[in-house]
């Protein structure tokens, strides 16, 4: 005769234990896994994350975007490294941001005059209070008289005076501090 059902051999009883330990120590593993993520996703990641971006689809290229705070009004700023990248002169640029749907007032570029490749520094002023850990998100919009869209100009940003508006648009994210 064969052997009994009733007695396990202890290969079988082994992988009986190793179930029922799995069965009950699984569900504290999966909530401490979780548990786990959370912290990471919500305290340790934000703080490692790169702090700005922006970019623009066409006509400039943005080197990089700060936030600053005004330490004696605490309001804020974004300052804007910028590049033309246009096969021509660009005049006059003008900078200004929309920041949950609001759009703030322009402002002028460092440089009155940007040949193709040269840089500028933009500073658009937000006119609300800011703090360390404040993180905003919007659209960047600089205008500029584009000199290639005129039939003749000299070297000059009066040469580029007449020279009809261009307006280029992107996107930024940053936070300050």
């Amino acid at each position: 005769m064969g052997p009994s059902n009733s007695v396990m051999s202890p290969r079988n009883m082994r992988a009986q234990a190793a179930f029922e330990y799995l069965m009950t120590y699984g569900w504290v593993i999966i909530i401490v896994t979780i548990a786990v993520l959370l912290i990471y996703s919500y305290v340790i990641a934000p703080n490692i994350l790169p702090p700005s971006v922006c970019y623009f689809v066409s006509g400039v290229k943005c080197n990089d975007v700060n936030g600053v705070i005004n330490s004696t009004s605490s309001l804020g700023s974004i300052v804007v490294s910028i590049s033309n990248l246009n096969r021509y002169a660009v005049a006059y640029p003008h900078m200004f941001a929309n920041v949950n749907g609001t759009n703030t007032t322009p402002s002028s570029c460092s440089s009155a005059f940007l040949k193709p490749g040269n840089t500028t520094l933009c500073t658009v002023n937000l006119y609300v209070p800011v703090s360390n850990g404040t993180s905003l998100a919007g659209k960047l919009y600089i205008s500029v008289r584009d000199c290639g869209l005129l039939v003749s100009f000299n070297d000059t940003p009066a040469g580029c005076a007449a020279a009809p508006e261009a307006v280029f648009s992107g996107d930024f994210s940053l936070r300050y501090g």
